[in-house]
Protein backbone atom coordinates (compact mmCIF):
# COMPACT_ATOMS: atom_id res chain seq x y z
CA UNK A 1 0.00 0.00 0.00
CA UNK A 2 1.42 3.43 -0.82
CA UNK A 3 0.28 6.68 0.51
CA UNK A 4 -0.38 9.00 -2.04
CA UNK A 5 1.32 11.90 -3.00
CA UNK A 6 2.53 13.46 -6.16
CA UNK A 7 4.66 10.89 -7.44
CA UNK A 8 2.09 8.23 -7.70
CA UNK A 9 -0.37 10.66 -9.37
CA UNK A 10 1.62 9.82 -13.01
CA UNK A 11 0.53 6.26 -12.67
CA UNK A 12 -3.02 6.93 -10.96
CA UNK A 13 -5.87 6.69 -13.38
CA UNK A 14 -7.00 10.02 -13.93
CA UNK A 15 -10.20 9.81 -12.94
CA UNK A 16 -9.08 9.05 -9.39
CA UNK A 17 -7.10 11.84 -8.77
CA UNK A 18 -9.83 13.64 -9.44
CA UNK A 19 -12.02 12.02 -6.79
CA UNK A 20 -9.47 12.66 -4.46
CA UNK A 21 -9.10 16.01 -5.18
CA UNK A 22 -12.90 16.73 -4.78
CA UNK A 23 -12.76 14.71 -1.97
CA UNK A 24 -10.42 16.33 0.13
CA UNK A 25 -11.79 19.91 -1.01
CA UNK A 26 -14.92 19.23 -0.35
CA UNK A 27 -13.84 18.36 3.44
CA UNK A 28 -12.39 21.46 3.80
CA UNK A 29 -14.98 23.13 2.12
CA UNK A 30 -18.07 21.57 4.16
CA UNK A 31 -15.53 20.99 7.45
CA UNK A 32 -15.93 23.64 10.37
CA UNK A 33 -12.74 25.23 11.36
CA UNK A 34 -11.33 23.49 13.66
CA UNK A 35 -11.42 20.65 11.63
CA UNK A 36 -8.83 21.85 9.35
CA UNK A 37 -6.45 20.28 12.33
CA UNK A 38 -7.26 16.96 11.35
CA UNK A 39 -4.89 14.68 9.28
CA UNK A 40 -6.28 12.76 6.08
CA UNK A 41 -4.72 10.37 4.81
CA UNK A 42 -5.38 9.16 1.53
CA UNK A 43 -3.62 5.22 0.60
CA UNK A 44 -3.97 3.67 -2.72
CA UNK A 45 -3.66 0.16 -2.14
CA UNK A 46 -2.56 -2.65 -4.24
CA UNK A 47 -5.97 -2.89 -6.09
CA UNK A 48 -5.83 0.63 -7.30
CA UNK A 49 -8.61 1.05 -4.33
CA UNK A 50 -8.54 4.98 -2.95
CA UNK A 51 -9.36 4.87 1.30
CA UNK A 52 -9.87 8.15 3.24
CA UNK A 53 -8.88 7.75 7.05
CA UNK A 54 -9.72 10.54 9.67
CA UNK A 55 -8.17 9.97 12.76
CA UNK A 56 -11.10 9.13 14.97
CA UNK A 57 -11.84 9.62 18.99
CA UNK A 58 -10.41 8.00 21.11
CA UNK A 59 -11.93 4.58 21.62
CA UNK A 60 -13.90 3.89 24.84
CA UNK A 61 -12.60 1.16 26.85
CA UNK A 62 -15.36 -1.18 25.68
CA UNK A 63 -14.88 -0.12 21.92
CA UNK A 64 -10.87 -1.20 22.54
CA UNK A 65 -11.45 -4.37 23.58
CA UNK A 66 -13.99 -5.14 20.72
CA UNK A 67 -11.58 -3.47 17.97
CA UNK A 68 -7.95 -5.74 19.04
CA UNK A 69 -7.63 -8.41 16.26
CA UNK A 70 -6.96 -10.86 18.37
CA UNK A 71 -9.67 -10.19 20.83
CA UNK A 72 -13.08 -12.42 20.84
CA UNK A 73 -15.66 -9.70 21.07
CA UNK A 74 -19.11 -10.62 23.16
CA UNK A 75 -22.40 -11.69 21.50
CA UNK A 76 -23.72 -7.92 22.41
CA UNK A 77 -21.23 -6.98 19.37
CA UNK A 78 -23.38 -7.94 16.27
CA UNK A 79 -26.79 -7.99 18.43
CA UNK A 80 -26.79 -3.95 17.85
CA UNK A 81 -27.24 -4.28 14.64
CA UNK A 82 -29.90 -7.14 14.26
CA UNK A 83 -27.59 -9.96 14.92
CA UNK A 84 -24.98 -9.24 12.05
CA UNK A 85 -21.26 -8.29 11.85
CA UNK A 86 -21.91 -6.80 8.62
CA UNK A 87 -25.96 -6.65 7.70
CA UNK A 88 -26.30 -5.84 3.83
CA UNK A 89 -23.25 -8.27 3.02
CA UNK A 90 -25.43 -9.96 0.77
CA UNK A 91 -27.35 -7.05 -1.27
CA UNK A 92 -23.97 -5.09 -1.73
CA UNK A 93 -20.45 -5.72 -2.61
CA UNK A 94 -17.52 -4.64 -0.11
CA UNK A 95 -14.57 -2.84 0.19
CA UNK A 96 -11.33 -3.94 1.16
CA UNK A 97 -10.84 -1.02 2.70
CA UNK A 98 -14.17 -1.06 4.13
CA UNK A 99 -13.41 -3.98 6.13
CA UNK A 100 -10.04 -2.92 7.45
CA UNK A 101 -11.82 -1.40 10.29
CA UNK A 102 -13.28 -4.69 11.69
CA UNK A 103 -11.04 -7.34 14.28
CA UNK A 104 -10.23 -10.84 12.75
CA UNK A 105 -12.78 -11.96 14.69
CA UNK A 106 -15.66 -9.87 12.96
CA UNK A 107 -14.18 -10.64 9.80
CA UNK A 108 -14.19 -14.43 10.56
CA UNK A 109 -17.97 -13.89 11.34
CA UNK A 110 -19.11 -11.70 9.04
CA UNK A 111 -17.40 -14.11 6.41
CA UNK A 112 -19.22 -16.69 7.83
CA UNK A 113 -22.71 -15.13 8.17
CA UNK A 114 -22.62 -14.87 4.40
CA UNK A 115 -23.03 -18.88 4.36
CA UNK A 116 -25.16 -19.03 7.69
CA UNK A 117 -27.88 -16.99 6.31
CA UNK A 118 -28.46 -19.99 3.93
CA UNK A 119 -28.66 -22.16 6.52
CA UNK A 120 -25.15 -24.11 6.05
CA UNK A 121 -24.27 -25.98 9.25
CA UNK A 122 -20.42 -25.19 10.79
CA UNK A 123 -18.12 -28.15 11.78
CA UNK A 124 -16.07 -25.71 13.85
CA UNK A 125 -17.57 -25.24 17.70
CA UNK A 126 -16.73 -21.72 17.96
CA UNK A 127 -18.73 -21.10 14.41
CA UNK A 128 -21.55 -23.48 15.74
CA UNK A 129 -21.77 -21.96 19.33
CA UNK A 130 -21.79 -18.53 17.68
CA UNK A 131 -24.34 -18.98 15.17
CA UNK A 132 -26.72 -21.28 17.18
CA UNK A 133 -27.13 -18.02 19.62
CA UNK A 134 -28.11 -15.77 16.84
CA UNK A 135 -31.81 -15.44 16.70
CA UNK A 136 -31.76 -14.79 13.18
CA UNK A 137 -29.95 -18.50 12.32
CA UNK A 138 -32.01 -21.56 11.37
CA UNK A 139 -28.96 -24.92 10.57
CA UNK A 140 -30.86 -26.39 7.73
CA UNK A 141 -27.48 -28.36 5.93
CA UNK A 142 -25.11 -30.05 7.06
CA UNK A 143 -21.53 -28.49 5.95
CA UNK A 144 -20.38 -31.26 3.64
CA UNK A 145 -23.66 -31.08 1.89
CA UNK A 146 -23.68 -27.90 1.88
CA UNK A 147 -20.36 -27.22 0.18
CA UNK A 148 -20.79 -30.18 -2.26
CA UNK A 149 -24.30 -29.15 -3.42
CA UNK A 150 -25.24 -26.15 -2.73
CA UNK A 151 -22.42 -23.74 -2.40
CA UNK A 152 -23.91 -22.62 -5.70
CA UNK A 153 -26.97 -21.14 -4.33
CA UNK A 154 -24.83 -18.11 -2.99
CA UNK A 155 -25.34 -15.16 -5.14
CA UNK A 156 -22.58 -13.14 -7.34
CA UNK A 157 -22.46 -10.51 -4.09
CA UNK A 158 -22.12 -13.09 -1.65
CA UNK A 159 -19.55 -14.72 -3.06
CA UNK A 160 -17.49 -12.26 -4.13
CA UNK A 161 -18.12 -10.62 -0.39
CA UNK A 162 -16.59 -13.74 0.77
CA UNK A 163 -13.72 -14.29 -1.13
CA UNK A 164 -13.01 -10.48 0.03
CA UNK A 165 -13.75 -11.10 3.68
CA UNK A 166 -11.15 -13.80 3.17
CA UNK A 167 -8.42 -11.57 1.52
CA UNK A 168 -8.22 -9.05 4.05
CA UNK A 169 -8.08 -11.77 6.76
CA UNK A 170 -5.26 -13.84 4.60
CA UNK A 171 -3.34 -9.80 4.51
CA UNK A 172 -2.64 -9.42 8.07
CA UNK A 173 -2.39 -12.96 8.67
CA UNK A 174 -5.73 -13.53 10.50
CA UNK A 175 -5.17 -16.62 13.08
CA UNK A 176 -8.59 -17.56 11.72
CA UNK A 177 -8.31 -19.88 9.74
CA UNK A 178 -10.48 -21.03 6.55
CA UNK A 179 -10.81 -24.36 6.57
CA UNK A 180 -11.84 -27.38 4.17
CA UNK A 181 -14.99 -27.15 5.22
CA UNK A 182 -15.40 -23.89 3.44
CA UNK A 183 -15.67 -23.70 -0.36
CA UNK A 184 -13.29 -20.89 -1.98
CA UNK A 185 -16.05 -19.58 -4.25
Amino acid sequence: MQYFNRQNTRNAHPIAVLLVTGAVLLTFLAAPAKAFAKTITITIGDDDEICFTTPSAPATPSQSTASSSSAVPSRTMASAKGGYVIPDSASRYLSACELRKYSDWQLYIARNEIYARHGRGFKKANLRNYFNNCSWYTYRYDADYFDNYLSDTLSDIEQTNAVTILDVENARNSPYPYGSEYLQP
